[in-house]
Order: structure tokens, then sequence, then C-alpha cells
């Protein structure tokens, strides 16, 4: 008598995964451990859906962080134009006064 245990009695099922098998293989995980299966399942759900939700957070906050560095890039160009023409004003200046 094989004493190997099949799917669903206690080892996971294996690759390539049969759906049907994997269900009942959850389902005999929850009837033997009751509670416990099901309080850790809710967490493992809990957290998934909440890191979902920070990578959604982290890639806006990306997002934003890149165009106030684009903004900022465009600012800094700007005033180096201005502070430029400024100086060549100046310096004209002081070359007519000489």
């Amino acid at each position: 008598m094989d004493n190997s245990p099949q799917n669903g009695q206690g080892v996971p099922p294996t690759l390539p995964l049969d759906m049907n098998a994997v269900f009942t293989w959850i389902l005999n995980v929850a009837r033997t451990h009751g509670l416990s299966f099901a309080l850790l399942i809710f967490a493992v759900l809990h957290f998934h859906r909440r890191t979902e939700g920070l990578e959604a957070d982290i890639k806006q906050c990306q997002q934003n962080h890149l165009q106030t560095v684009q903004t900022q890039n465009v600012a800094l160009v700007t005033a180096l134009e201005q502070n430029t023409q400024a100086l060549n004003r100046l310096e004209a200046s002081i070359i007519r006064k000489q």
C-alpha cells in the first residue's frame, strides 16, 4: 500500500497547477487548521491590498517628484538666462563708462 500523501492531503500541488487540486488542497488545509488558517488568509489578503495601495502611492509620489524637479529645472534655466543677460548689460554699461 502506498502511504505517500495525495494532493489535497497536506502536500501542496506541484507544477503545473491544476486549479481543482489547488482548491482541494486549500479546503483540506482550512478544514485541518480551521480558524488559524482563516486568520492567516485574512492577514495575507489585508497586507497584499495594503502593499498594492502603497505601491500606487509610491508611483504617484515619484511622478509628482519628477514634475517638481522638471519645474525647478526650468525655473533654474530661466534664472540663469536672466542673470546672464543682466551681467552682459552690466558689462556693457561698465565698458561704456570707461
